[in-house]
């Protein structure tokens, strides 16, 4: 298949070629005669070029300055501009498009590399010596600096190229009205489509509100700052102080939103689930103190040397993560032990899920994630579907894991009882228990029998009693006859006299039938459609209430499992029950040592007369054992009272191996480690990147079942087929831990940017739009749709508002300080030492950019409301009621509408704004100012 789809795209690039080439000849041509007609002309154009070959001369003429300045550009092949002059605007834009593609593709390479570093882990040791697995970089700081580097690139690239490159030139107004431009989008388009996607009804809250507004702030804060420099303190033009100034703002606003994830001001939203100890998965400092949120903890092993094996480590890890998902012994994992494989599997696929969804670690689905799994869409790689979908993952629930349990159990009943449930034809009739006691004072013992299954008909049943050690008419009365059940009753009652005596004596016993259940009464011939169950026979203990009796353990041996925490412990009083009496109980070591593999007890029980059991607990300590099977003993001693010990007054408790409890933990972690590495999408080799490169890549649910590519597949990956391969080159993750994959793919990104900004200056050029208007609108949307894309997708499926728009004002102010503060940099130590033109300064164009981003402020302080009103009132940043969507989505798209009209507007001098419409010399510089040259000053 693989050869054949080569072959195929080898024939298809060879026609598309020779299209190409078809078309440049007939244009050419076209061309030619063109020249002809005007040789004899050129007196009348404005401007012309000769530009020289090996292997020929390319002369062109314009009829302006400007159709000349439209047409320059180190992007044009040559003789490009004798095409059609109309056909041109679609060249541009067709390359745009794709050069936009190739940026998208090689930002996921781009991505990766940033998770694949921030996702750097370490060990450290706690204070009482455990070992704690904890993530090396914070999540807030590495979100504003390499996750933000990871989205907002193309932007501060853009902006440093261009600068770069018009040194010594009038500087450009691409770069920094993109960065305006985005931050309008992302702010305010993307946030009307996250909040109008969401289902209705439902909403999504900004978890970590308190670094929403600090980053919030300093995001308005940015481009009032930009507005400063650029209208207020040096208008139109950038020192060196000043840039130097936006610059340092970057680590500044990381580390004051650092100390807020610290709790340093405001008291974060707790993370930790309800059911979840303090002490588990939690932050955890390298001291072994507990704090906000610096090191993320992914794994606590037990420290010293005496410590369990991997085997049981293994397990108690299972156990306390079924015990933070709230899993109890009583509706849980000790039934597992009864299910099939098929039972474990959909256990741990459960368990898995639900603990994905309660850790951080183990399948939270970051900013980043989504925006990677949208280039990967884009680019027809293999992508994830339901990266945490909130529909196919709800919050744990452990009634759905009971009845999985419950189904486990299910398979271990008798026919005859999944006859009774399902309400077979067959009419069952038994006593509802094997065996009753009653106290020999009490006067009578009530037998209920009942009835299952066939319940419509009449039914009989005879019964008698018969001696044991009881004696009739001596202990208890004889009793015999005939039980009537009448349609649809479910049970009646035996009633057998007990004969009360002074004399002390042992209990008793006497047993009560039951025989030839009929549809007549006393019929001889059986009736198939009735038989007697299980419980046909019952003994009845009359327990002597003349003597204080004598205590013992109902069973010699308790046999537990590992994974319960308790066991309970039963003791019985028989041949008596006069009085009130005590007995003392106590626990003690066998192979399982006491405060180690099991808690400690020591106490008394006290029976009331006629009372004839009492149970106390001991607890299981198992997790730092490394025996399998333990054993420890259980004593009961010093009786009141005159009650005696009876025989069984020692029992033995054993702790058994739970084999199906290391079957589920394995599976866990298979499942969880398929999770993660479905999340953490890094490359391993060359040759994976180049096999991804070459297939197209279809998708992948969030257990890892694969979906085959579909049509829309197929033509992604046939339009993306040249830059996947060309990206493949790139280094993969592996090489020192992303960082070359890093620096290697930023080039790339660098090197698509520049072109970017040629096609999109040619584009405006020969549409008749500005550079500053191109740049909020084209290419604001070319390198934000992605987002657009991820930020939908995260709105939708994650659990709450960060993924989505969270990390939006955290983007927006690193897109100032970084995509405004290098250039300006760069630009103004430049000018310092090289500016004889413009007296050491560094003039940038203010007008159109100092208005837009008057604008954008406003928009962004209204939007910014606006989120915050639907948490307060709405429950949530995103969703809602359809009403209250429609509308707040529909103010935030106006909002950005608005921004990009006024702008529009004051760049074409329709609005005058400040000093209107200054004129500049060649190197940016107001003409009326001392320090302009005037070289290109009217």
């Amino acid at each position: 298949q693989l050869l054949r789809f080569a072959e195929m795209l080898r024939v298809g690039s060879s026609l598309l070629f020779a299209g190409v080439v078809v078309v440049l000849s007939l244009t050419a041509s076209n061309a030619e005669n063109d020249v002809l007609v005007l040789s004899n002309k050129y007196d009348d154009f404005k401007s012309n070029r000769t530009t020289y070959y090996d292997n020929g001369v390319v002369v062109e003429y314009y009829d302006s300055t400007s159709q000349k300045e439209c047409s320059e550009s180190f992007m044009l092949v040559p003789a490009v501009n004798l095409w059609p002059r109309e056909f041109l605007p679609l060249v541009y834009f067709v390359a745009l498009c794709y050069m936009f593609l190739g940026i998208a593709i090689v930002s996921d390479v781009f991505m990766e590399a940033i998770e694949k570093i921030t996702s750097q882990e370490k060990t450290a040791t706690l204070t009482d010596g455990t070992k704690v697995t904890v993530k090396i970089w914070n999540a807030t700081i590495a979100n504003l600096t390499l996750m933000a580097l990871g989205s907002s690139a193309p932007e501060i690239l853009l902006a440093s190229i261009e600068t770069a490159q018009n040194l010594d030139r009038q500087p450009g107004e691409l770069g920094p009205s993109t960065i305006v431009g985005s931050a309008a989008f992302n702010l305010l388009a993307i946030s009307a489509v996250c909040i109008y996607c969401i289902p209705t009804g439902e909403v999504r809250r900004i978890a970590d509100l308190p670094v929403f507004l600090i980053t919030a702030s300093w995001s308005v804060w940015a481009y009032l700052w930009m507005l400063i420099v650029l209208t207020v303190w040096t208008p139109g033009v950038v020192t060196i102080p000043e840039a130097v100034i936006t610059l340092l703002y970057f680590p500044t606003f990381v580390s004051l939103a650092y100390c807020q994830d610290q709790n340093w001001w405001m008291e974060k939203e707790p993370k930790v689930p309800e059911k979840m100890e303090t002490n588990e998965l939690s932050d955890v400092n390298l001291d072994g103190s507990h704090h906000g949120g610096a090191l993320v903890c992914l794994d606590i092993q037990p420290g010293p040397a005496d410590g369990p094996t991997t085997e049981q480590q293994q397990k108690t890890e299972v156990k306390s993560m079924l015990k933070l998902l709230g899993v109890t012994e009583e509706k849980g994992i000790a039934r597992m032990r009864a299910g099939s494989v098929a039972k474990i599997e959909k256990l741990a696929q459960t368990v898995s899920s639900a603990i994905a969804q309660k850790s951080n670690v183990q399948g939270k689905a970051t900013s980043s994630m989504f925006r990677m799994n949208a280039r990967k869409m884009i680019a027809g790689k293999r992508f994830m579907t339901g990266l945490f979908r909130k529909e196919k993952a709800p919050a744990f629930d452990v009634d759905a894991t009971n009845e999985i349990l419950d189904e486990s159990t299910m398979e271990m009943e008798t026919m005859d009882e999944m006859q009774q449930k399902k309400g077979a034809e067959v009419g069952t009739i038994e006593f509802s228990s094997s065996e009753y006691s009653v106290m020999e004072n009490a006067g009578k013992v009530s037998l209920i029998v009942k009835r299952t299954g066939c319940l419509t008909a009449e039914t009989y049943v005879d019964f008698f009693t018969s001696n044991g050690t009881a004696t009739a008419g001596k202990d208890y009365n004889s009793e015999f006859g005939t039980i009537h059940f009448k349609p649809n009753q479910l049970q009646h009652r035996i009633n057998v006299t007990i004969i009360d005596d002074d004399e002390p004596g042992p209990d008793q016993t006497f047993c009560v039938h039951l025989t030839q259940p009929n549809m007549k009464p006393r019929d001889i011939e059986p009736d198939p459609r009735f038989s007697l169950g299980a419980y046909s026979l019952a003994q009845v203990v009359i327990i002597d209430d003349d003597d204080p009796g004598c205590f013992a353990f109902s069973e010699s041996v308790y046999t537990v499992s590992e994974t319960q925490e308790t066991v309970t412990i039963t003791v019985v009083r028989a041949g008596g029950a006069n009085g009130t009496v005590t007995v003392e109980y106590r626990t003690s070591e066998g192979s399982a040592m006491g405060g180690v593999d099991y808690q400690e007890v020591k106490g008394t029980l006290t029976f009331a007369p006629g009372e004839l059991e009492k149970s106390f607990t001991v607890g299981i300590l198992t997790e730092e054992s490394a025996e399998p099977d333990q054993t420890f003993h259980v004593h009961l001693a010093n009786p009141t009272g005159l009650a005696t010990m009876g025989k069984k007054n020692v029992a033995m408790v054993k702790v058994t191996h739970d084999d199906s409890l290391v079957e589920l933990n394995r599976q866990v972690r298979e499942l969880l480690e398929k999770r993660k590495n479905l999340f953490f999408l890094s490359s391993k080799s060359w040759s994976q990147q180049f096999e991804e490169a070459m297939s197209p890549g279809g998708s992948v649910d969030e257990n890892g079942n694969d979906t085959p590519p579909g049509p829309t597949d197929y033509i992604m990956h046939f339009l993306t087929f040249g830059w996947k391969v060309v990206f493949a080159l790139i280094p993969p993750t592996t090489f020192w831990n992303g960082w070359v994959t890093f620096f290697v793919s930023l080039i790339f990104i660098g090197a698509l940017t520049a072109v970017v900004g040629e096609f999109a200056s040619l584009l405006g050029c020969t549409l008749g739009l500005k550079d500053s208007v191109t740049a909020i609108t084209l290419v604001a949307l070319g390198t934000s749709l992605p987002d657009t894309f991820a930020s939908k997708q995260a709105a939708v499926e994650a659990p709450d508002a960060d993924a989505a728009i969270g990390n939006v004002t955290g983007s927006n102010s690193v897109n100032v300080f970084l995509g405004l503060g290098i250039p300006w940099v760069i630009g103004s130590v430049y000018y310092h030492f090289n500016g004889d033109n413009t007296d050491q300064k560094f003039c940038v164009p203010s007008a159109s950019l100092g208005y837009s981003v008057l604008v954008f402020t406003c928009c962004a302080l209204l939007g910014i409301s606006i989120l915050l009103f639907k948490r307060k009132f709405s429950g949530g940043e995103l969703g809602g009621e359809h009403n209250d969507k429609v509308i707040s989505s529909t103010v935030l798209l106006a909002l950005w509408l608005a921004y990009v009209t006024l702008s529009s507007l004051q760049a074409y001098g329709h609005i005058v704004w400040g000093d209107g419409d200054l004129e500049l010399d060649d190197w940016g510089c107001d003409c009326t100012k001392s320090w302009s040259s005037g070289k290109g000053c009217n």
